[in-house]
Formats: structure tokens, C-alpha cells, sequence
């Protein structure tokens, strides 16, 4: 199998089925003029093909592999931002660009910060008060406590990078059955 994968990404180098053949025939004399050159243009379309093949599978393959990595690693991040934070409760100051921007206080002072999801119509109002998350040695940084704006990405990500995988995986599947 891991053969076939390698000749279909043409990693063991081109194949041009029959070449050997139709030079062997031409050498004898046993090919008419036009038969050879269409012969000919058939085998330079194989590489074309080979790398249409080698694209449909790697393309799905490789992007999803990346947005795995990329949602793993919001993943990882925003755990550890969130690992050993202390909650406040902050208060909605505005609403820009729908984006929530908001203050809170911690040991008498007070911090402003801003969400990292935009979000139209926005999920708070000013005036809210909200749950933020911030860690004790930087009390300047807070993340608002809530699924979407700490775990959306990191969810979404490796989701669509998972099926994209499966999506390059089920091609190389097809073409290897028809080719």
C-alpha cells in the first residue's frame, strides 16, 4: 500500500506505462507516423494527471493536518491562559466593531479589556456585567469566561482540519482504485 501511495504522489519517480514499448516499436517499424504521435501525447498527459492526482489528495491532506495544528494550538494556549486564572466580575463599557470591551477591577484597580471573538448582533449589552478570567501575575490581561470566546476556535479548528484528512484520505482511496 505505502508503495502505491508513493507511486501515486510520484515520489518513486514518473511512470509512463508503455513507453518502453512504443519506443521499441517505433525502432521496428511497426507503428505508423500518427499512431506514434498520438501515442506519444497520450504518455506527456500522464504526468498532468499525476500531479492533478498527487494535488486532489495532498491539498486536503496537508490543509487539514495545518488546521489541526492551528486548533491545538489556540487550544493549548488558551488553556493556559485560563489554567490557573482567578475570576472577576467586569462590567460591558462598549461596543465596538462587535467586539465587547469591558473593565474590571482587581485589588482596587481597575483593568479594561476586550473580547477576542467579534460577533454581530454582540452577545452583551453595555451595562452587562460578565465573568472574566485573569492570571494572578498579569492582572492587566483577562479573557471573558464563556464556551465561544475561550473554546470556539480551538473546537472548530481540528473539526474541519479532521475532515478535510478524511476527505484527502477517501480521494486517495478513489484514485488509487481507478487508476
Amino acid at each position: 500500500m505505502m508503495r502505491s501511495f508513493l507511486e501515486l504522489m510520484g515520489v518513486l519517480g514518473p511512470r509512463m506505462d508503455g513507453l518502453e514499448e512504443l519506443v521499441d516499436d517505433i525502432a521496428a517499424g511497426r507503428l505508423p507516423a500518427d499512431e506514434a504521435v498520438t501515442r506519444i501525447r497520450s504518455l506527456a498527459q500522464q504526468p498532468r494527471e499525476r500531479w492533478a492526482r498527487r494535488m486532489i489528495v495532498l491539498l486536503p491532506l496537508f490543509g487539514g493536518a495545518m488546521f489541526l495544528l492551528v486548533g491545538i494550538a489556540i487550544g493549548v494556549v488558551n488553556y493556559l491562559s485560563v489554567a490557573n486564572a482567578i475570576p472577576a466580575t467586569g462590567m460591558v463599557t462598549h461596543l465596538i466593531g462587535g467586539r465587547t470591551q469591558f473593565e474590571y477591577v482587581v485589588d482596587g484597580v481597575t483593568h479594561a479589556g476586550r473580547s477576542w471573538i467579534q460577533s454581530d448582533p454582540p452577545d452583551h449589552s453595555v451595562g452587562d456585567q460578565i465573568r472574566v478570567l485573569y492570571r494572578p501575575e498579569n492582572p492587566s490581561t483577562a479573557r471573558i469566561d464563556s464556551f465561544v470566546e475561550l473554546w470556539l476556535f480551538p473546537t472548530v479548528f481540528p473539526i474541519v482540519g479532521l475532515f478535510s484528512m478524511m476527505g484527502g484520505a477517501a480521494a486517495y482511496s478513489v484514485l488509487r482504485r481507478y487508476r
